[in-house]
């Protein structure tokens, strides 16, 4: 019986990292090419939106948002907690301050605790789409406007899920988003004034290194082939291996849990990752087609939601054979960052606490088959979960 993952390259396949092992040997194609344009041109058609710009990771793309917001020391930022620290992170690196919202049950940010968070020094609002649900948009954005704050749609979790209406959004192209280069993020925005700011902002910044590049190439070719042998036990030592020997990059880097900016950051998308992302667009209505009907599956046995993951809350031991997801189990994840360095106080956001105990995520990517659903809903159902 095959081995389930929920993380684990969730989007890559054999086209994938045949095209990444291609690339390897076109160093010459790395950093400058022609499909950093294509891809921001794909996705500026697929948004309808008039400016969008490509990044090395969705944090970096938040962060030129911000900076181009010329935030102050007392500025605040508002967030929900039951997040990455990569979005503090980014409030934090534009010289801003991260205000904390908790959020509701169904992961996103709770609208009457968002009208208590609000001071005169309240500036942005950051909406997120937590696992691909959709906020509560018309509620939170009708108390947007009433404070006159900027409004920023995070968007990480929901490429083709969420339509965006904020002033801008953002999206992630991680390995375990709805589709992946690796790292990659964008911006999307109407505002002329903001994105003439971002085009500048983009145009400063450098290309990430060859050996950056390099790593974010390895990481599909080498977990296609962990995945197809992990049950033979040759998947399981090239893990072990890659990881041993740093191959591959973190999703997080230790720094970044102590809120520092690591030194490779920001960066613009490379021409080689901007490719990968592009073949993966083309997937994204057959991935999120897929995702939807898995989910629906877990949703006629299980009290949880989601479409990028399926989250519920169950004391659910470790089973042979099936690895769930821990999106999130801390409520600023991932676990060990330094709550004093980014600002968050447990106590201010007790639901956003309560729901990182217990939880799980199913997986809904492209390679779960109904089969492998059904497998999983078994096997929770018999360890007495609902």
């Amino acid at each position: 019986m095959k081995t389930i993952f929920t993380s684990l390259a969730p989007n890559v396949e054999k086209d994938d990292a045949q095209l990444a092992f291609r690339l390897l040997f076109s160093p010459w194609q790395w950093k400058r090419g022609p499909y950093i344009q294509k891809f921001y041109e794909t996705l500026k058609n697929y948004l309808g939106r008039e400016y969008a710009f490509v990044f090395e990771s969705g944090r970096t793309a938040l962060y030129a948002i911000l900076k181009c917001l010329d935030l102050k020391t007392d500025d605040e930022v508002l967030l929900q907690a039951f997040t990455c620290v990569a979005v503090p992170n980014a409030v934090l690196w534009a010289g801003a301050k991260p205000v904390y919202v908790d959020c509701n049950d169904s992961y996103t940010m709770s609208v009457e605790d968002l009208k208590r968070k609000i001071t005169p020094r309240s500036k942005v609002l950051i909406i997120q789409h937590t696992f691909g649900i959709e906020s509560d948009m018309p509620e939170l954005m009708a108390v947007a406007r009433e404070h006159k704050l900027f409004v920023i749609e995070d968007s990480a979790h929901a490429l083709g899920l969420v339509k965006p209406q904020a002033d801008a959004a953002f999206f992630s192209f991680g390995r375990d988003k709805i589709i992946s280069s690796t790292f990659g993020g964008a911006v999307a925005t109407n505002d002329p004034v903001l994105g003439e700011h971002l085009r500048a902002i983009k145009l400063g910044m450098l290309y990430p290194s060859g050996r950056w590049i390099l790593q974010q190439l390895f990481y599909p070719i080498i977990m296609y082939i962990v995945r197809k042998t992990y049950d033979y036990g040759i998947g399981k030592v090239l893990l072990s291996l890659v990881r041993s020997f740093r191959l591959i990059s973190k999703p997080v880097y230790p720094e970044e849990k102590l809120a520092k900016k690591p030194a490779w950051q920001p960066r613009r998308l490379p021409n080689a990752i901007a490719l990968l992302a592009l073949q993966q667009f083309v997937k994204l209505e057959r991935f999120n087609t897929h995702r939807k009907r898995i989910a629906s599956m877990y949703q006629k046995h299980f009290s949880g939601s989601g479409i990028l993951r399926f989250a519920l809350h169950a004391n659910v031991p470790r089973q042979k054979g099936i690895f769930l997801g821990d999106w999130y189990t801390t409520a600023i994840a991932p676990a060990g960052v330094s709550y004093d360095a980014i600002g968050y106080d447990p106590s201010t956001c007790p639901n956003a606490e309560r729901l990182t105990r217990d939880i799980i995520n199913l997986p809904t990517d492209i390679h779960i088959t109904e089969q492998d659903a059904q497998r999983i809903i078994s096997t929770i159902k018999s360890l007495g979960a609902n």
